[in-house]
């Protein structure tokens, strides 16, 4: 049952992120240009969640024990979430 429920919050969480990714991106591109970015970036996304699998995967297989592979991905997740933030508050806002 934990499972079901933390595969829910994983999936709303991805859903919210990729809707505000997507809003981010169609509001700053011109209306010519939509349709090319927004295949670009659903391109980003489908590279974002699988390059972490099969880097999951090789270490593996390599021998790194689950613990230390979900820790390294982890610490890797995170300074992506602190960056990705970063450059976020440095950009200016659309908003008057």
């Amino acid at each position: 049952m934990l499972f079901l429920l933390a595969g829910g919050f994983i999936g709303a969480g991805a859903g919210a992120v990729y809707k505000g990714t997507a809003g981010i991106v169609l509001a700053t591109a011109a209306p010519e240009d939509r349709l090319a970015m927004t295949s670009a970036l659903l391109i980003a996304l489908f590279i974002g969640l699988s390059v972490p699998v099969i880097g999951a995967g090789v270490a593996l297989d390599q021998g790194a024990s689950a613990p230390d592979t979900v820790l390294a991905f982890g610490l890797v997740v995170g300074v992506g979430v602190l960056l990705s933030g970063w450059a976020l508050l440095g950009r200016p806002s659309g908003g008057t």
